[in-house]
């Protein structure tokens, strides 16, 4: 079990660090080619992670995009699912506030 989690690990650095060298490109049909939206000289090779469109930020409220954000929203500190605060506060903290009723 161990060696799959060493594994695990490795794969995950290696995918992080592809994500963050990520390139956009756009797509030209004509020639069937995609190039660098930033007309910057280096290859894209096949290990190139490429994309088209940014990811929407989901912490912002979008309504065309159907994205109610998370700001404003309640969390649960101890929830391990999606409405955990680390989630739900994207990265900028929280505040706890005992409420009694």
């Amino acid at each position: 079990m161990l060696g799959d989690c060493a594994e695990l690990r490795q794969n995950w650095r290696s995918l992080k660090s592809q994500v963050q060298d990520a390139v956009q490109v756009v797509y030209n049909r004509k020639k069937r080619r995609i190039r660098r939206k930033e007309q910057k000289r280096v290859k894209i090779t096949k290990d190139t992670l490429v994309f088209i469109d940014r990811s929407p930020n989901y912490c912002n409220p979008n309504p065309p995009l159907g994205i109610l954000g998370t700001s404003g929203r309640v969390c649960n500190k101890t929830s391990a699912g999606g409405d955990r605060c680390d989630l739900l506060c994207c990265g900028g903290g929280y505040n706890t506030q005992v409420v009694r009723e």
